[in-house]
Order: structure tokens, then C-alpha cells, then sequence
């Protein structure tokens, strides 16, 4: 079977409705945030169904809004998954979306993966889509000897923000970050090995002074 994947981000505020936009169709939850936050989608599209999947803050959780359209002209069995759950559809219409918002119950979340496997008939699909660490994440590496703790920020706010990294070791203030960027800084422990740690990010919205703080663990690492 031929297959085609393709990838994109895209922003929208979290406060617009599933209506509002014929491909963000993960719900309408978000809308009672406050603040509203960004939504981040990673799309993929195969021959039975594209997917779209996007990460939120809800009540302080990171949510993983995960929504599947079935492109095929035959009923499809949908099934999500995920490490924190998911839902299974079946006898999903031509055209039609079908959508889960699963609470990972965490204030961050790493990278990871969701899994939507598709079956009509005997044809069965199976598309991944990935996910980066929502709204942090670090990893530890070894250059010239020393040990750089590489962090990642996004900006979950639905206005810019000045988003302030920081470790044990120093860190990065970042001014104006539009909604749903992303912002890195490599910080040098100046050690050969580390121990256990974390790295905190806080966005603060440069009007309105509403702000989100998170936090992302990184193991002891001993360098190589």
C-alpha cells in the first residue's frame, strides 16, 4: 500500500471552537481555560485517515487532544492510543472526525508518541505521531568534556510572553516569545558528570502579567 506522510505545525488559539476550523476538530474544552493557551497541532496524513494532534494546559494538566478524519469512501475502525490512554471508534463514516482529549494528569510531559491504527476490511494502517516535551523539556549532552544541559521552552500562552529558563547552572531570558514558539538554550555545567536535576520555565505574558510556570527532570548524567 502506497503511503504518504507529511508533517506540519500549525497555531491556533486554544480558546476557538471546533466550529471555527474545519481541521481543528479536538473539542471544545479549551475554550473554558483561563487563560486561554496555545495549541501546538502535529498533523499526519496516510491513505485511510489523517490525524492531528495537539497538546494543551487544562486545569494545569497537559492534555493531548488527538482528533482522525477518515479519508477512505468505506467505514473505518479508529483506534488512538497513547502512554496515558486513548479511545477506540468504530464504523467511522467517509469524511467524518472522531476526537479524544486525553489528560496525561501531568503538568509536563516528554516527547512521545501517539499511535492511531485504522482498519477497513482487511486493510489495516498505522500512523504515529510525534510529540516534542510540552511546554519543557532538557537533555543532558556531553561537549568538549563538559556537560550542556540543552533546553527547549514553548511560549503556551495565547499572547507573546517572556519566557525565563533556568537551571542549577544558569539559564536564558527569552523577551516577546509569540504563542506557541519555541525557544532553546544550551547551558554548560562546566562538569564532566551531573547529578539528578531540573530545568523550570516560566512564560509571563508581556501584557496582562498572566504567566505559567513548569518544571522538566533530567537524570544524573555522567558524561561520555
Amino acid at each position: 500500500m502506497s503511503m504518504i506522510s507529511r508533517w506540519r505545525r500549525t497555531m491556533m488559539v486554544g480558546a476557538i471552537g471546533a466550529a471555527s476550523c474545519a481541521l481543528l476538530l479536538t473539542g471544545t474544552a479549551a475554550a473554558t481555560a483561563a487563560p486561554s493557551h496555545v495549541v501546538v497541532a502535529q498533523i499526519a496524513a496516510q491513505d485511510l485517515v489523517s490525524v492531528e494532534l495537539t497538546p494543551r494546559i487544562l486545569a494545569g494538566s497537559v492534555f493531548l487532544s488527538i482528533s482522525a478524519t477518515n479519508n477512505s469512501s468505506a467505514p473505518v475502525d479508529i483506534a488512538i492510543s497513547t502512554v496515558y490512554g486513548g479511545q477506540t471508534f468504530t464504523a467511522v463514516a467517509p469524511g467524518r472526525t472522531v476526537a479524544t482529549s486525553v489528560n496525561t494528569r501531568l503538568a509536563t510531559i516528554p516527547s512521545g508518541v501517539a499511535t492511531i491504527t485504522a482498519t477497513s476490511g482487511t486493510t489495516t494502517e498505522t500512523t504515529t505521531v510525534p510529540y516534542g516535551g510540552y511546554p519543557i523539556e532538557v537533555v543532558p549532552r556531553t561537549l568538549a568534556g563538559r556537560v550542556h544541559l540543552s533546553v527547549t521552552a514553548t511560549n503556551p500562552l495565547a499572547v507573546p510572553a517572556d519566557v525565563v529558563v533556568t537551571t542549577a547552572y544558569g539559564g536564558k531570558t527569552f523577551r516577546g516569545v509569540a504563542p506557541g514558539a519555541s525557544v532553546s538554550v544550551s547551558v554548560n555545567s562546566r562538569l564532566a558528570a551531573v547529578p539528578a536535576g531540573e530545568a523550570t520555565m516560566t512564560a509571563t505574558a508581556v501584557a496582562g502579567g498572566n504567566s505559567i510556570t513548569r518544571t522538566a527532570p533530567y537524570p544524573a548524567y555522567p558524561g561520555q
